[in-house]
This record gives C-alpha cells, structure tokens and sequence, in this order.
C-alpha cells in the first residue's frame, strides 16, 4: 500500500518524498549540532624573564588533535616603556627543504587587535597585492616597525606547501618561523 501512495504515479512525485526527508536530515544535522561561538585567550601577567611557550589544544568533539591546537611563544621584554621596540620582519630567501618556494606572504598586522596600514616607507622589496598582502621574494624584503613597548602585535602570514622561512628581529632579538606545511587545511601562521 505504502509503495502505492509514494513511487506511482508520474516521475515528479515520486521525488517528493525522498526530497523532503534528505532536507529534513539536513536541517536536523546543521542546526542539532553544537556550534560554539570563537573564544579569546587573554594571559594577563608580567613579562617572563627568559622565553616560555603555551601549546593550548581544544576539543571540539572530535578529541584532541593536531588541527586543534595554538602554540604561543613569549619572549621577555626586551625594552623600556620609553623607548619603542624595533622590530623586523624578513623572509623571502630561506625555505624548507619540502616547499616549493621561498616566498613569505604577510596578510595582516594587527596593534592591539586592530589592523595596522603599512606606509610605503616602512617596506623594503615588498610587494603589495591588493586583496593577498604583502610579499617578500627576495634576500632584501623586510618591514620595519617601531612600536611602544606596551602594545599586543602579531603579524600573520600565510602557511602552503610554497612558503617559506620568515624571521623575526625585536630590538636584535631574532626568531626564525618556518611557514611550510603541506596540508592545506592549515592556512596561517599568527606570531
């Protein structure tokens, strides 16, 4: 009887059914699912006096993996509230053995969560591309940034299996991040 009522008759009928039930199970799986609104870290304290890293990994039900996780490198403060910090950032002429380019793409720097413009005069062989950054190609790319010594910086930068090695100078201080990964789910690199 059932058959009857559902697959005769003409052709588009016979979808009707089919079609409402995958609609319903879609609907039921996007919004029964546990979506969660992004979080801040915020770590409030002193300045260490020697380097300390944070590796902090979350579980998003899914258990813990190697997708789900941050590392957060500290540096002690090299500076006085008087005086900015120098630092540079360079890359464009070092890469890992496994990428297939030495490029560094810079996307965004941000100064106390807010997105910093770069003058023409703070870049040195970077090339600006509208909508993608700012690449470093060469052994001379660098930015030059003086910032008070009180104030949250990152640069982020763009992670594939052609980037390459980019360093970090703050007041002479140098830290070397390599940007290679080859899977393509991991898009940026935050420092």
């Amino acid at each position: 009887m059932c058959n009857k009522i559902f697959f005769q008759g003409d052709t588009r009928s016979s979808w009707l059914f089919p079609s409402l039930l995958f609609l319903f199970l879609l609907g039921y799986f996007f919004y029964g699912a546990g979506w969660y609104e992004p979080a801040r870290l915020l770590i409030e304290g002193t300045a260490p006096d020697t380097s300390a890293a944070v590796n902090l990994q979350w579980d998003s039900g899914n258990g813990y993996n190697a997708y789900e996780q941050e590392r957060f490198s500290f540096l002690p403060f090299r500076g006085s509230l008087d005086k900015p910090l120098e630092i540079v950032l360079s890359g464009g002429s070092e890469k890992n053995e496994l990428s297939q380019n030495s490029r560094v793409v810079l996307t965004e720097i941000r100064v106390d969560d807010k997105g910093q413009p770069l003058p023409k005069e703070l870049l040195h062989e970077v090339r600006h591309v509208r909508g993608a950054g700012w690449f470093f190609e060469s052994e001379e790319s660098s930015i030059t940034l003086s910032v008070p010594g009180e104030k949250q910086l990152y640069f982020s930068l763009k992670t594939n299996d052609r980037s390459g090695i980019a360093r970090v100078s703050m007041n002479g201080v140098e830290t070397v991040h390599d940007l290679y990964r080859g899977n393509w789910e991991i898009l940026q690199a935050k420092l």
